[in-house]
């Protein structure tokens, strides 16, 4: 009897220890949840974080990519636009020599102070003159254009002078050829 006591003390308390070690598993169980329940917590924030940033990195490079794209056209307008430029210079400067060469012909062919003095003579000669000196002064286009297709526009000058002075120019004109026949003649 004191056996059966015995026993039945244990399995008393053995039911004892098999309830507190179920209360204590329950316990365990309930914490592990609500740990598990925070894991699953931060890993969604992380996961919300990741996706976040990915897309900021997405955004990032799409934002490069364009700004790319458009240096790499700015580069080749900037590119076009400097060709064009030496293009135009290389046109100035052989504008500018045929000038030159004009201006020396011109120059060879009768001196500034002879044009100048003869209002009725050189009047091509002159008009190219001051036409050269106008392009020089302003870098007139229309005056380059002009110059470059001269047998062009040159009937398109008119003289304009007025009468009573055209008289006066050719009288003087005669005097002064008179003169010099009559030096000649003379032998002064």
């Amino acid at each position: 009897m004191v056996l059966r006591k015995e026993i039945k003390g244990l399995n008393k308390g053995s039911k004892v220890t098999k309830n507190t070690n179920f209360e204590n598993l329950n316990k365990e169980l309930l914490i592990l949840k609500q740990e598990n329940k925070e894991l699953k917590g931060e890993v969604l924030n992380i996961k919300r974080d990741k996706d976040s940033y990915l897309k900021k990195i997405d955004e990032k490079i799409e934002f490069y990519r364009e700004e790319n794209e458009k240096i790499i056209v700015d580069k080749s307008d900037i590119q076009k636009k400097l060709e064009n430029t030496k293009s135009q210079l290389r046109m100035n400067e052989n504008n500018k020599r045929e000038l030159r060469i004009a201006l020396d012909n011109l120059n060879k062919k009768v001196s500034l102070k002879q044009i100048k003095n003869e209002i009725l003579d050189f009047d091509e000669e002159r008009l190219k003159a001051l036409l050269l000196k106008h392009v020089k002064n302003t870098n007139s286009n229309k005056g380059k254009q002009i110059i470059n297709n001269w047998s062009n526009y040159l009937s398109k000058f008119i003289k304009v002078v007025p009468n009573d002075f055209k008289e006066v120019l050719l009288s003087r004109s005669k005097l002064g050829k008179y003169k010099k026949e009559t030096k000649r003649a003379s032998g002064i």
